[in-house]
């Protein structure tokens, strides 16, 4: 199997924002309709609309997003986008990315998850976990 390429780990919290809104959305978004999102949020916009394109130019180039199809017509089409990455595979590249960190911390990060973690079926979590390395063991 293939190593796949390291992401640059740091998103700002403007393009966090983008991609928390991308993971949300059931399919890719347009321009227009990413900013009327996030022009909604109760904390005021993430950044100025003026931002957007160098935003998008950002995540673009760091692979969070690609650019999927265009959506309208004529010179009203606008390209869509979708995150390349789902918000728990961004997690875990800001986690395995630390200085620090090595394969031996994850019993270790797997405890401080159910700890900070409310209301774990401990029972139904552990059979998904054990799928999950069956699943691994069976690509090594």
């Amino acid at each position: 199997m293939a190593a796949k390429k390291e992401k640059q780990v740091h998103l700002t919290r403007a393009e966090l924002a983008i991609m928390q809104t991308l993971w949300r959305s059931e399919r890719p978004l347009c321009g227009p309709e990413i900013m009327a999102i996030i022009e909604k949020d109760p904390e005021g916009p993430a950044f100025s609309k003026s931002s957007y394109h160098v935003l998008i130019n950002d995540l673009l180039a760091k692979e969070y997003i690609v650019a999927v199809s265009g959506r309208g017509h004529g010179k009203h089409q606008a390209r869509a986008f979708a995150p390349t990455v789902t918000h728990n595979e961004y997690h875990a590249i800001q986690i395995t990315s630390a200085e620090l960190y090595t394969p031996d911390d994850i019993p270790d990060l797997v405890d401080s998850l159910l700890k900070y973690t409310n209301g774990v079926d401990l029972p139904v979590l552990m059979e998904n976990i054990n799928a999950v390395i069956r699943t691994r063991m069976e690509q090594v």
